[in-house]
């Protein structure tokens, strides 16, 4: 877990507790773990066995990678209100990620009996049974999350990611494309119509190439402004050093 830092208590009263869950919240949402966390500890000082305290604390588990805390705190989130779908959906999500998989599952099927209408706890059971190859099961939750979502760019994306891992490349280019028109901000989804376009055979050289200089049009410059300055020598008669430069080498061939 972040490290904790000092500050004063907050007070214990009924609406400061309310306002104190609420800013754990949004410090969650804005990045802000550390403050998110010392929150929900202050909190816990005056109702110890909260059940939102230990899902907030929960989740930053989960997003500081340390799943088996995780684990532990949703445990107690779900005794202290087995009512709340979230809260089965987040620990079926530790448990998965602790290689506890039949738990897991159990978690997200509880989650999914309390709302079925919740494209997120099928977008995790998907996630679960693709970590088991259990693709084409996989593949046929993610389309209803789609269904019940349609207008949600990332579920798009992810239908996209199981589409093309099955080799079905020209429909996970058609999902690529509906996630990037639903979010035109939306880099990782055209980068996904560009590096799948390069598995499906009636395209050829010219449409890679505008593809490309497309993507470059309006994604590279944000991603350039972050580039360190280039200080190599340009003196022409320098001895060159030639290498593959890749953010994820050996993790795909393009």
């Amino acid at each position: 877990m972040t490290t904790l830092e000092a500050d004063a208590p907050i007070r214990e009263d009924p609406l400061t507790f309310d306002a104190g869950l609420a800013r754990a919240r949004a410090c969650y949402y804005a990045g802000d773990l550390d403050t998110a966390e010392r929150v929900c500890r202050e909190l816990l000082k005056q109702q110890p066995n909260h059940p939102r305290l230990f899902y907030r604390l929960g989740m930053i588990a989960i997003r500081v990678g340390t799943p088996t805390l995780a684990a532990a705190f949703l445990s107690r989130a779900v005794a202290g209100d087995p009512t709340v779908p979230s809260f089965h959906r987040a620990l079926g999500d530790a448990l998965r990620l602790v290689g506890q998989l039949p738990a897991a599952e159990t978690s997200l099927r509880r989650a999914q009996s309390l709302a079925p209408l919740d494209p997120r706890i099928l977008v995790s059971l998907s996630e679960l049974m693709s970590s088991q190859g259990r693709l084409r099961e996989a593949l046929d939750t993610m389309r209803q999350a789609v269904e019940l979502a349609p207008q949600e760019a990332p579920l798009h994306m992810n239908l996209g990611v199981m589409l093309a891992r099955l080799g079905h490349s020209e429909d996970a280019v058609a999902c690529f494309r509906t996630a990037h028109l639903l979010a035109p901000d939306f880099a990782a989804a055209h980068a996904g119509v560009l590096f799948t376009q390069h598995y499906v055979p009636t395209e050829d050289l010219a449409s890679l190439f505008a593809e490309a200089k497309a993507w470059g049009q309006r994604h590279a410059e944000s991603f350039t402004r972050l580039a360190p300055p280039h200080r190599n020598d340009p003196d022409p008669g320098r001895r060159l050093r030639i290498g593959y430069v890749s953010p994820d080498f050996h993790q795909q061939p393009v």
